[in-house]
């Protein structure tokens, strides 16, 4: 993504979209375009009223440290960053989600474009919100300029970003256009990208490449959210697809609702409770059957009877990249379905221990690979194991020993296990990182690849959520579609069959289709080499993103490569998003000035204010 220095009140970045489109930078605050006149007069009011806000935020914030103030335009670095979007909520499940509106502006002017993003499509239940044309800015489809971030200067040669930071700099290619991307490569090493993740070896070295492991902070700053079991519509029950979470098959689901023991629902759908599990485990699993991005419930229907659900592989969808412009059909690109599968998942839950007895077991899977969190509710000890490594059980004491309700997180991300409790990690006795697994290709068990046992346990689970890390796309080949290009791991060559036609049916088919899958085994890394004073970028939204993979070859005849950053291009550290969008308040609320009564056009938008992890 690109950032532009602002001017006035106007945000100067420039987001990266597709491959295919033009990228635009960050801008500071003195060399900006001059913002889009206002369509009302109510927005010119409400631009003149941010801009004194953010006037005087900035003056507060530049007495602390040497910063500059820069605006997102579009969506390379999205959910970490928004660049121009719409906020949209579901009008079947209730679910609020943004979508990109970078192709409502020109790249490099950043002047509007006549055309509209029309629709959306909602990643809970894949309903496509259709009419969200722009209209006033007190109409929730509105489109919103990026987020407005502050960057910590560094001072000199000295400075040494730490690899995951958020990093502003000049995009190589063309010095004056500031771009901001998350820092993956440091100077002095080979980055190898494969199957989503990062991998790095000494540059003069021979030694194997070895998986680069996030701080626990940056992973929770970087899950996407896969499912949020509180937005359960009816109409996707009602058309015969299945419950994502419900008890395994063998362990009362046929006596779901009444059953004296295994797993019951409970709160309408939403929870499940288990009162005291018989003397073997019984399980929770989620299955991750999503319906086809779908119009109307008939089409739903149809969808349906014409195909069983079938549960899927997790993989790189993101709502974000499901917008259509104009003139575009309302289905969502191909490419943002998700077209990588994921086995680096976590999930969250609200835990109500109603008895401290038995056993609770929260289980990830990964390339067939079971990995676990064993708690014993009487003295609250937590074990993590591998059915694959013999030797890897991490102990730790959690607080999970009394009745009570606990909010738990566990993840399973680049290699290593993360328990938190009440959003507080659990330091184990040992290293949670574990070595490779046997497979690195999906297997059947990875249609279930998150599972919940109780074991003799009294308890109820609620508020169940499905995240995903990111997946870097290697951008090794190019898949197209029509018109459109998408980058991906896969090469027609690896099977031509398979990729023939990228469509939402091929997709969901492939995904539920082990036979299918030997193309994994095909995949291959890309490898790029980082100097010294050199580093490497990548986007957080690796399908949207121009970054060091796709940058040209060859730079100006130098012999600088061309995937790489010198460190006099470095400019700062994003640290805080200081204005988000405000929220468009109620015109009855007014301010009197001098006798007039003035409406107050917006609310600030504290909840998406914060530092950039």
């Amino acid at each position: 993504m690109m950032a532009r220095r602002k001017t006035r009140a106007r945000n100067t970045g420039r987001g990266v979209s597709a491959p295919s489109q033009s990228a635009a930078p960050p801008t500071t605050a003195s060399h900006g375009e001059r913002p889009p006149r206002a369509k009302s007069g109510e927005g010119g009011f409400r631009e003149t009223v941010e801009s004194i806000v953010i006037a005087f935020a900035l003056a507060f914030l530049f007495r602390t440290f040497e910063a500059e103030a820069f605006v997102i335009p579009t969506g390379s670095m999205a959910p970490t960053l928004m660049g121009r979007h719409k906020d949209v909520t579901c009008d079947v499940c209730g679910y609020s989600f943004q979508v990109s509106a970078s192709e409502e502006v020109d790249a490099r002017s950043g002047r509007r474009l006549p055309r509209d993003v029309i629709s959306a499509t909602c990643p809970m239940c894949r309903h496509t919100i259709t009419g969200l044309s722009e209209k006033r800015r007190d109409e929730p489809t509105y489109s919103y300029n990026g987020d407005r971030i502050i960057a910590a200067k560094f001072a000199g040669r000295a400075i040494h970003p730490n690899r995951w930071d958020v990093v502003v700099f000049r995009f190589p290619e063309e010095a004056q256009t500031n771009y901001i991307k998350r820092l993956i490569g440091l100077p002095g090493e080979v980055v190898r990208i494969f199957r989503g993740d990062i991998y790095t070896r000494p540059l003069d070295g021979e030694g194997a490449f070895q998986i680069e492991r996030k701080p626990p902070q940056k992973v929770l700053a970087t899950l996407q959210l896969v499912h949020d079991n509180d937005y359960l519509p009816a109409a996707v029950l009602e058309a015969g697809y299945p419950r994502r979470w419900r008890p395994l098959s063998g362990s009362k689901e046929e006596d779901e609702t009444s059953g004296v023991m295994g797993w019951k629902l409970i709160d309408d759908g939403s929870g499940f409770a288990i009162d005291a599990g018989s003397e073997g485990t019984e399980w929770l699993v989620y299955e991750h059957t999503v319906p086809p991005p779908w119009l109307g419930k008939e089409e739903l229907r149809r969808a349906a009877q014409r195909q069983l659900p079938r549960p899927q592989l997790i993989t790189d969808f993101s709502a974000y990249n499901t917008e259509r412009t104009s003139g575009f059909s309302p289905e969502p690109p191909p490419e943002s379905l998700g077209l990588h599968w994921v086995g680096d998942l976590a999930m969250e839950l609200e835990l109500n221990v109603r008895r401290a007895t038995g056993q609770l077991t929260l289980r990830l899977i990964e390339g067939g690979t079971a990995l676990d969190c064993r708690v014993n509710l009487e003295n609250g000890k937590a074990v993590l194991a591998c059915d694959a490594l013999e030797d890897y059980h991490p102990q730790a004491e959690t607080p999970l020993h009394a009745p009570g309700k606990y909010h738990l997180r566990f993840a399973n991300v680049d290699d290593q296990l993360l328990l938190w409790v009440d959003d507080q990690l659990v330091e184990f006795d040992a290293p949670t990182a574990y070595g490779p697994l046997p497979s690195r290709n999906p297997q059947p068990a990875d249609l279930r690849p998150l599972r919940i046992g109780c074991r003799q346990a009294t308890v109820e689970v609620n508020h169940l959520r499905v995240w995903r890390d990111l997946y870097y796309i290697t951008a090794r080949g190019i898949l197209s579609h029509y018109d459109m290009q998408m980058i991906s791991d896969f090469v027609r060559e690896d099977d031509p069959e398979t990729f023939a036609h990228v469509t939402a049916r091929s997709v969901a088919q492939f995904m539920s289709t082990p036979a299918k899958w030997r193309v994994f085994s095909r995949l291959k890394p890309r490898d790029f080499r980082i100097e010294a004073d050199q580093f490497f970028f990548l986007g957080d939204n690796s399908a949207r993103s121009k970054d060091s993979r796709l940058w040209a070859t060859g730079r100006h005849a130098t012999d600088i490569p061309a995937h790489v950053v010198e460190r006099d291009l470095l400019i700062g550290k994003a640290i805080y998003v200081y204005w988000p969008h405000a929220l468009p308040a109620p015109y009855h609320v007014t301010l009197s000035v001098l006798g007039r009564q003035i409406p107050f056009p917006f609310y600030p938008n504290f909840h998406r204010m914060g530092f950039i992890r």
